[in-house]
């Protein structure tokens, strides 16, 4: 792929690969266009689920460390007679 292309969106990907379904749906085209065009959607999916496994992985990270924060400023010392 092109380097325009490898700097997409994870919208612009979708965009993308609605295309290639679209036209993989309803165009005439050549057996050799149609593998190209599927071709170009199987590795859009994959970059996809690549950005959302790196999305999930951040959103774990930071729920992680923000749990980690809860319980670090919780006092579970605290006196009864603060209460």
């Amino acid at each position: 792929m092109a380097d325009k292309e490898n700097n997409l969106s994870f919208e612009e990907m979708l965009e993308q690969l609605e295309k290639c379904v679209s036209i993989l749906q309803t165009e005439n085209i050549t057996l050799e266009e149609q593998l190209r065009v599927f071709t170009q959607g199987v590795e859009l999916v994959g970059r996809c689920q690549e950005q959302l496994k790196n999305a999930e992985n951040k959103i774990k990270l930071l729920t992680q460390n923000a749990n980690r924060i809860v319980l670090q400023d919780t006092n579970f010392d605290t006196p009864k007679e603060q209460f």
